[in-house]
Parts: C-alpha cells; sequence; structure tokens
C-alpha cells in the first residue's frame, strides 16, 4: 500500500517534494530501485546535474562542448528551486537541453536511462541514485586548488555519502597533481581514476578579452547590472558558514572604492555574491549604484572572467582567479575561528593573495599592491601545486565522452 503511495506522488512530479515527507526513506529508496530496474540505458544519454542547481559550474562547460562539436547526445540538465515551466528562468539555457525538475518522477526516469552522469558534488547520492552497471559516473567536483579541507567536515552524514558516492564513480577530473593527490586521494575517491585534464569551467578564462566568447559574456554581464563599457568590476565572494553570525561579511566597500579609484583610477563597483546558502549578509549591502548585489547572478565563472579585481575569504573560486592573472585579495576577519573548526590544505601566506584580517589593512592591502611581486607569487603558486590547467579541459572531458559512447556502441 506504501508503495502504491509512493509511486503515486512520484508520477504526480513532485516526488521529494510530497512523497519524501509522507513515508519512510528506506521505502522511498525500494521504490525507486523497483522503478529505475525497468529503465534500459540509453547510450546516447548524458544526464548533468550540480549542487547549484543552476546552469554552471564544469558540468556547463562540458555540456557547450558537447553543443559546440554538434555531437547527437541526448543532454539531460537537472534543476531546482525554479518552476521548470517558467521559459524566462531558462531563457539562458540552450534550448539542446531537456531540463527535468530535482526529484521528480521525470527525474528518476531520465537518471536511470543516462549512459552518463556529469556532477559536481554528491548530489546524485543525496538523491538516492542507484547506478547501473552499464552507467558511468564522471565526477568533475567544484572546487579547485583549495583552499578549504573537504575531509575536514563534522557532518557525518554527507562523510558517509561521499565514501558511497566514491565507490559509483568511475572517473575524477582533477586540474592539479594537488587536487589529485591532497583533495581527491586523501578524501573520498582513494582508488579512483583521477585525470588530469583541469577544469573546464576554467576554459573560458584562457580565452583573450577580444575572443567573441568573452565579448558576449561580458555584455551579458553588463547589461544585467546595468554597466557600461568602461566601469571596472571589483567581485567580493564570500564562503558559507554554519552560523548567523554575518560580522564576517563587513567590509568597508565605500572605503574599498576610494582606495580602488587612488590605486588603480577609473570608476568602479562593487559586486557583491554571496554564497546561494547564505544570505545573512545581504544586510551589509548598501544601497548605493556602486556597490550591487550581485547573489543572484548564477554564473560565477562569468564574473571571474570579466572581473578586474577579485575579494574572497576562503571560497575556492579564488584559485580559478589565480589562472587569469588579475589582482586578488583575501578578506579574513575570522581567521583563527575558521582555521579551528574547518582547516585549510595550507596557510593561506602560499597563496599569492595578500591577507586582510581588518578594515584597515584590506584598505592598506589594495593601495600597496604590487603587480610584480603578486605574479612571481602567483607563478610559484601554481607551479607548486603542478597545475595543469591550459584551457582545454572541456575538449579533453568530451574526447573521454566520445571514447566511453563509442566504445559501447560497437
Amino acid at each position: 500500500m506504501i508503495i502504491k503511495k509512493i509511486n503515486k506522488a512520484m508520477m504526480s512530479g513532485d516526488f521529494l517534494l510530497r512523497g519524501i515527507k509522507k513515508v519512510d526513506r528506506s521505502l522511498q529508496s525500494l521504490a525507486i530501485k523497483r522503478f529505475e530496474k525497468k529503465i534500459p540505458v540509453d547510450n546516447n544519454k548524458i544526464m548533468f546535474v550540480t549542487f547549484q542547481g543552476k546552469y554552471t559550474c564544469n558540468p556547463k562547460a562540458i555540456a557547450e562542448e558537447i553543443l559546440r562539436q554538434k555531437l547527437p547526445y541526448k543532454l539531460v540538465w537537472v534543476a531546482f528551486g525554479e518552476n521548470i515551466t517558467d521559459l524566462e528562468t531558462f531563457r539562458d539555457y540552450p534550448k539542446e537541453l531537456k531540463i527535468v525538475k530535482r526529484g521528480s518522477y521525470e527525474f528518476y526516469e531520465q537518471a536511470a536511462s543516462a549512459k552518463i552522469i556529469i556532477d559536481n558534488a554528491l548530489n546524485m547520492e543525496y538523491l538516492n541514485f542507484n547506478k547501473k552497471k552499464k552507467q558511468i559516473v564522471i565526477q568533475t567536483w567544484h572546487g579547485s586548488l583549495g583552499l578549504k579541507k573537504i575531509n575536514d567536515v563534522s557532518n557525518q552524514k554527507w562523510i558517509k555519502k561521499a565514501f558511497n558516492y566514491a565507490s559509483k564513480t568511475d572517473y575524477c577530473i582533477s586540474n592539479s597533481k594537488f587536487e589529485t593527490n591532497e583533495v581527491y586521494r586523501d578524501s573520498y575517491w582513494k582508488d579512483n581514476k583521477i585525470l588530469e585534464y583541469g577544469h573546464p569551467r576554467n576554459d573560458i578564462l584562457f580565452l583573450p578579452k577580444t575572443n567573441k566568447e568573452i565579448k558576449k559574456i561580458d555584455s551579458k554581464v553588463r547589461e544585467f547590472f546595468n554597466l557600461d563599457k568602461k566601469t571596472k568590476i571589483f567581485l567580493y565572494a564570500p564562503t558559507f558558514r554554519e552560523t548567523d553570525d554575518a560580522e564576517a561579511y563587513n567590509i568597508n566597500f565605500e572605503e574599498v572604492l576610494k582606495a580602488l579609484n587612488k590605486k588603480f583610477n577609473d570608476t568602479w563597483v562593487v559586486l557583491v555574491k554571496l554564497h546561494f546558502k547564505d544570505r545573512k549578509g545581504l544586510k551589509l549591502i548598501t544601497d548605493s549604484k556602486n556597490i550591487i548585489n550581485a547573489t543572484n547572478y548564477s554564473d560565477i565563472q562569468d564574473l571571474i572572467a570579466v572581473s578586474d579585481i577579485a575579494l574572497t575569504d576562503y571560497s575556492s573560486w579564488i584559485c580559478d582567479w589565480v589562472l587569469t592573472k588579475k589582482p586578488g585579495f583575501l578578506f579574513a576577519s575570522d581567521l583563527k575561528k575558521y582555521i579551528s573548526e574547518r582547516g585549510f590544505y595550507y596557510p593561506l601566506e602560499e597563496t599569492p593573495f595578500p591577507i586582510a584580517e581588518t578594515n584597515d589593512q584590506l584598505i592598506d592591502n589594495i593601495l600597496n599592491f604590487d603587480i610584480d611581486k603578486y605574479e612571481e607569487k602567483r607563478q610559484e603558486f601554481l607551479e607548486k601545486r603542478g597545475c595543469c590547467e591550459n584551457g582545454t579541459a572541456s575538449k579533453q572531458v568530451v574526447e573521454l565522452i566520445k571514447g566511453i559512447i563509442d566504445k559501447e556502441s560497437r
């Protein structure tokens, strides 16, 4: 009787939102497994999923390379947090993508039939994905060259799921010797096949400003925030914190703007992009035409590509930023507390980014920024970690996909 209720909830397209609240999770998992068994694997189908639930990160770059090569694959994108019938929500998604709602009946149907699953976190494990023998999971992860340890978390449920999902993973995509050995091997993917291709999302960071794709992204960002072509962009995007205290985000942006103008001249704006799970810092964004809330802009990689200077605390996107050669800074007002609670792979001082623990130090770091010293430390940072990024990661992953599908088709 309960199984029938679960199946009915799945058919409604709102399985996770309704069914999961009404039945025991073990029965839910059983119902999914029975349902998925009946669905054959489609050798030409690829499913993409991100923890952000948006069209972003490595899965986005891989999907776009497949489309660029005009390969005859069925591409399925998993979305959540939106009404998937709202066309405006998905206006930036390629029309070739089939969009399915996370946790819906259609999601499980597509997941059961996809030949390849491309993930950037533990998404499919949290969704009770039952991998079949003929299916391939490619883990692209959403981090990079650090900074925070991913195996130093207190959430035991998360740790268990990480190990479970690692056992289902066929390939991990890495961008360095550091990520291979210190991030993957030293945490959950101890015996998996790791391919050092670079991160597909970073390929756009190697394109010159004159490139058509970069020009298109630049125009898109400026139109979104109503910025003219001459305005310089200072990007601030902090990491997520398990606390209600927003003090760590309390930056004097007015003084930052004055320092930027004094040091680098030009007209500047600050884009503040908070973590999608962490909006408590919104109250610290002053109402100003030069200090803009960029939290709802979906793809931070676009912002990295077109911004001129960057600031974070401990978020790993700054290790993507380092590839651009553009100035970057750290504001770490809760450094000692964060180290004790989470931990880093290496001291922040090993990064090329000037570190500030107070607003006065941040302003001083901007005013005294030395581009030559920064470039020397930047190169040393990448070389020490064996970084292999060169702008071809998307193509290499797609070659891997073609080989998997072609082999199965023989």
